[in-house]
């Protein structure tokens, strides 16, 4: 067990595990029991933090983020302080705009609780840090694209995106990834199998269809993009050799998405759903 695994172990056990917006305490004390308890993490992010991102600036970004976004107050404070270890140890800012990864409340057995989630974007970058990585991505392909792709023995994938794709719909998401000197491996997702697997696993997405609630994250295209690409994508991923920060991210990473049953979206800079359901 390296030094990381102990101290996030020690904070999962501990047994006084508050909200940050207790209501039982001032709210001066609350807040700066949370933000204190994350500058006295400086020494772990420094250790585990890549070189490029500064543990001070980490920090920065993380008050920021809690400061703004009143649904992470309402969590307990140890789960904000491991969400953010989470991040430092597979080395992504959350919430930075690039779409790497982000801190997620989410309410389980009626306790809200902050959750690393990371983004395809943030999986993209931990893969091209892979050893021997060679190419990965995942795209949406329109009506109007030239497209082609055979699966078996001589598997093919082709993609010649059309100039202008203004107004034309997507029939197709698809996403592949590549080892040098390996075969290239891709799987391609028709838009009803992407409204399956959305309709089988995201609460969300069937309140969206039963209401059409324009609040909910499932009603804007460019987030329908961000959760299905997210999907196909680990779909490529799994079995394959990768980098042990990418393999420790999509382990942390729930793999379905749920939201409260308000519909209200109160994540800064997050496409994913807020999640509010019972664990078992």
């Amino acid at each position: 067990m390296t030094n990381n695994d102990t101290l996030l172990n020690k904070i999962e056990n501990r047994t006084a595990d508050i909200p940050v917006g207790n209501k039982n305490l001032p709210a001066k004390t609350e807040q700066k029991d949370i933000y204190q308890r994350i500058r006295e993490q400086e020494k772990s992010y420094e250790l585990i933090l890549p070189e490029h991102l500064p543990a001070k600036r980490f920090i920065r970004r993380a008050e920021a983020i809690v400061r703004q976004n009143p649904m992470l107050q309402k969590c307990t404070a140890d789960s904000v302080i491991i969400s953010f270890l989470r991040a430092a140890e597979v080395g992504l800012e959350p919430c930075n705009g690039l779409g790497h990864c982000w801190i997620i409340p989410r309410k389980e057995n009626g306790v809200w609780k902050a959750n690393f989630q990371l983004g395809y974007k943030g999986a993209i970058s931990l893969f091209h840090n892979s050893q021997n990585a060679d190419h990965c991505d995942v795209m949406e392909v329109y009506e109007n694209d030239e497209f082609y792709f055979e699966y078996g023995y001589n598997p093919k994938l082709y993609h010649k995106p059309a100039y202008d794709n203004t107004g034309k719909k997507v029939i197709y998401y698809y996403a592949y990834a590549k080892m040098i000197g390996g075969t290239p491996k891709f799987r391609v997702w028709s838009v009803p199998k992407a409204m399956a697997h959305a309709q089988k696993y995201s609460d969300a997405y069937r309140k969206m269809k039963e209401t059409n609630n324009e609040k909910n994250v499932w009603h804007e295209k460019k987030n329908q993009l961000e959760m299905i690409k997210k999907s196909v994508l680990d779909e490529v991923l799994d079995g394959m050799p990768l980098n042990p920060k990418l393999i420790q991210a999509l382990n942390e990473a729930p793999k379905h998405y749920e939201q409260h049953d308000s519909g209200e979206i109160d994540i800064i800079d997050m496409p994913f759903e807020t999640v509010d359901y019972e664990v078992e």
